[in-house]
């Protein structure tokens, strides 16, 4: 009697379970989402990073058009510097208005 059984079941399900993982893996760093706050829409919106990160949920500046620079908290100011790094590539601090329309202006 052996008890190498169980080690050839593993052997085999590793080679499928490991290019599935890293693939997952690439997908969580390279896809990210935000949800389009319409007024009668939730829906996601998908986009593909510019920089990975682990990061997939975003908050769009243009799901809240009500957003004026001079009115922004500082978390909010956060989440767009976030979005603009990672949905459009732009490294911004946001100390200026034209920062902010630099990267609503790459509204698609």
């Amino acid at each position: 009697m052996t008890a190498d059984h169980g080690f050839k079941a593993l052997k085999g399900d590793l080679k499928y379970l490991i290019p599935f993982a890293v693939g997952v893996l690439i997908l969580i760093l390279n896809v990210g989402y935000y949800v389009e706050a319409g007024e009668n829409s939730s829906e996601r919106r998908y986009f593909l990073k510019k920089i990975a990160t682990f990061q997939m949920k975003f908050r769009s500046l243009y799901s809240h058009v009500s957003w004026r620079y001079d009115v922004l908290t500082v978390d909010q100011k956060k989440e767009l510097i976030e979005y603009c790094k990672y949905r459009w590539g732009i490294v911004t601090d946001l100390d200026y208005p034209s920062e902010l329309e630099a990267c609503s202006g790459r509204k698609t």
